[in-house]
C-alpha cells in the first residue's frame, strides 16, 4: 500500500500481481498467494564432484562435476568454471571433504585470474575432514569463478568424489 499524502488529502494506491513478464513473454517474478516473490529465471548452480582428485604438492583447478541443477547453462561441468551471465553480486559456496596427509591442504577461490578467497585446513595425517568456503562476490558479465585446491603434500583424496561429500553452488543474489 503506498500513501501520499498532499496538504488534506491523502491518497492511498496497492499494486496487486501475479506475475512480471520481459516483453518477449518470459516469467521473470511471480508472488504466490502467500506473498512469496519466485525468481524462476535466476541464474543459478550446484553440483556434486565427480571422482576424486588427487593433488601432489601444487594447485590445480578443480573440475570434472556433476551438474545438479544449472538455471542459465553457465556453469562448465568439465572444467568447473561458471561464466556470469549479467553483472551483479553473486554468492558463490564449496562444501569440501578430504582425506590428507599431513600438511596444509586449502581452497582458492578464482575470479577469473585472480584468487579472491581461501580456506585452509592444516592436518596431522590419516584423518578425514569436512571444510566450507563461501563468499559473496561482485562480478560483470562473463566474469568466470572457479575453485582451485592447493597443497604442500600430496594426497589420494585431495578432494573426495563420492557420495555427495564434495560440492559447489552459486547464485545471482542482485
Amino acid at each position: 500500500m503506498y500513501n501520499y499524502t498532499y496538504g488534506d488529502i491523502t491518497m492511498t494506491s496497492t499494486i496487486k500481481v501475479q506475475n512480471i513478464k520481459h516483453t518477449n513473454d518470459t516469467t521473470a517474478m511471480t508472488i504466490d498467494a502467500g506473498g512469496r516473490v519466485l525468481t524462476p529465471a535466476g541464474p543459478s548452480f550446484y553440483a556434486n564432484k565427480n571422482g576424486h582428485l588427487a593433488e601432489t604438492n601444487g594447485t590445480v583447478k578443480i573440475g570434472s562435476w556433476t551438474t545438479i541443477h544449472d538455471i542459465g547453462n553457465n556453469f562448465n561441468a568439465t572444467t568447473g568454471d561458471y561464466t556470469c551471465p549479467v553483472a551483479g553480486v553473486y554468492f558463490f559456496a564449496f562444501n569440501w571433504m578430504h582425506g590428507d596427509p599431513a600438511g596444509d591442504m586449502q581452497i582458492h577461490a578464482y575470479k577469473n585470474s585472480s584468487v579472491v578467497a581461501r580456506a585452509n585446513q592444516m592436518a596431522t595425517g590419516s584423518s578425514w575432514n569436512q571444510d566450507h568456503l563461501t563468499i559473496v562476490y561482485e562480478m560483470g558479465v562473463n566474469d568466470t569463478f572457479s575453485w582451485y585446491l592447493r597443497s604442500t603434500n600430496s594426497s589420494t583424496y585431495g578432494v573426495y568424489g563420492g557420495a555427495a561429500f564434495s560440492n559447489c553452488m552459486g547464485y545471482l543474489i542482485g
